[in-house]
């Protein structure tokens, strides 16, 4: 069962942790405070998930373990991103994404508590904010994906799966795009100052800049147990 009520027009906006040390930062957050659209924010790990990849090998604590730290830091993140932005709203939950959208606020989503331990989440380093964005697109029938990377498109389009082997999103990353239903776009690091263009590309799906994402057909992906393997 989807998390979201009735189908709204709504965009899922993942900011990479890569990002956290770029000036260009404030700038992303300045320009997305100021659009009207229904929006959620998901906030990359950054330095706090780098915390916990240099502790885990140190500590010896498991994937499991990790992928809730892990997601933690996300929490934080966000905490940092609605300090920066007072148009931001801290959100743990669909209800608290409703009262922000009421208040005319943009939901910052601190992932842990709503998918700190569900079932159709992969606790696995697999498993970060690019594949937490898609589940969570999924679950409120977002229309759009949006993932604003440290590094910048060179093309119009590209595949899912390509750029989940060149490492620009993680392994799961396919999978749970292609459960959601939803459109994908990459925007680059200098691609701020076009970022309602880019949400209000056409119905066939061409982002005004950035470079859509294209899926393989639902059928010839494997879902399975996505904590397996």
């Amino acid at each position: 069962m989807r998390l979201g009520g009735a189908a709204r027009n709504l965009v899922v906006i993942k900011i990479g942790g890569s990002l956290c040390a770029d000036p260009r930062l404030r700038l992303w957050l300045d320009a997305i405070g100021k659009i009207a659209s229904t929006l959620i924010i998901v906030p990359g790990g950054g330095p706090f998930a780098d915390a916990v990849r240099r502790a885990q090998p140190a500590m010896g604590f498991s994937d499991k373990a990790a992928h809730v730290m892990a997601m933690l830091g996300m929490d934080q993140n966000a905490h940092a991103f609605c300090d920066l932005n007072k148009r931001f709203s801290i959100c743990h939950s669909a209800d608290d994404f409703e009262e922000a959208w009421v208040r005319r606020l943009i939901p910052v989503w601190a992932p842990s508590q709503l998918a700190g331990n569900h079932d159709e989440v992969a606790q696995t380093w697999d498993m970060t904010s690019d594949s937490l964005a898609a589940w969570l697109a999924g679950e409120m029938g977002a229309r759009l994906i949006t993932l604003v990377k440290s590094a910048a498109p060179t093309q119009d389009e590209v595949n899912a799966e390509d750029l989940s082997a060149s490492r620009v999103v993680d392994p799961l990353f396919p999978m749970y795009l292609a459960r959601s239903g939803a459109k994908a776009i990459w925007l680059g690091p200098d691609d701020w100052p076009g970022m309602q263009n880019a949400l209000a590309h056409d119905e066939q799906g061409q982002p005004g800049l950035g470079a859509r994402i294209v899926n393989a057909p639902v059928e010839h992906i494997t879902f399975g147990n996505p904590r397996a393997g």
